[in-house]
């Protein structure tokens, strides 16, 4: 009776190890080239990974900046859109009036060539967590066949262009029409109190970075 032979042979080389038993079974180590190969994979995907990250922050930040440009636009428009169209005395001036502040403005072409930095509301308190902002103002006259066009004299229509300039220096405009025929026109028949317009400052919790501005025109007329 033969008995079966059984031979083991183990040998070393370069990392591998063969093991054989009545047949074969390879186990390969890994080898040097191949770890190198995978931490340059890994941070091939890291630093992609990192990118989409850094992108999305960036879009997001872009995104706040343009959004509070443009509600400080809006505050400062609606504020302007509500006062007569030209001044009501016998000998209107186009611009402020000479000693007219922003607080006594009464029409809107007084805001032509309006100019602050930070903004600040009708009363001058500046706006909380705005600091390096800047707006500015240009009223015109324009051609009411062709708004977008400027006329070379008074034909019943004012454009009135908000722009807001951010610490980073990208700018936002905002336009406006306003009619000699709007309803603030209208000439008040009793002496009464009524509102044209309301403004709104919003602050979450303590850092003032987080607040925003907003404010309308108010739809009623004056009585």
């Amino acid at each position: 009776m033969n008995a079966s032979r059984h031979h083991r042979h183990l040998c070393g080389h370069s990392g591998e190890a063969t093991l054989r038993h009545g047949g074969s079974a390879t186990w390969r180590g890994v080898s040097l080239i191949e770890a190198v190969l995978a931490v340059a994979i890994v941070a091939i995907m890291m630093v992609a990974a990192l990118d989409v990250v850094g992108s999305s922050a960036k879009t997001r930040a872009i995104q706040t900046e343009q959004s509070r440009a443009t509600a400080l636009a809006k505050q400062l428009l609606s504020e302007i859109m509500q006062y007569r169209y030209a001044d009501a005395g016998s000998s209107p001036v186009f611009g402020p009036e000479s000693g007219e502040v922003r607080a006594n403005f009464d029409d809107v072409d007084d805001f032509h060539n309006w100019t602050e930095s930070p903004p600040q509301t009708g009363a001058g308190t500046a706006l909380a967590g705005f600091t390096g902002w800047k707006r500015s103002v240009k009223v015109e006259y324009a051609d009411p066949t062709t708004p977008s066009s400027n006329a070379s004299s008074d034909q019943g229509l004012k454009r009135i262009t908000v722009t807001v300039t951010t610490p980073t220096g990208k700018a936002t405009m905002l336009v406006g029409l306003r009619s000699r025929n709007g309803g603030y026109e209208k000439s008040v028949q009793t002496a009464t109190t009524y509102t044209s317009w309301a403004s709104l400052s919003v602050q979450a919790g303590t850092n003032s970075n987080t607040g925003t501005v907003s404010s309308t025109n108010l739809v009623n007329q004056a009585p």
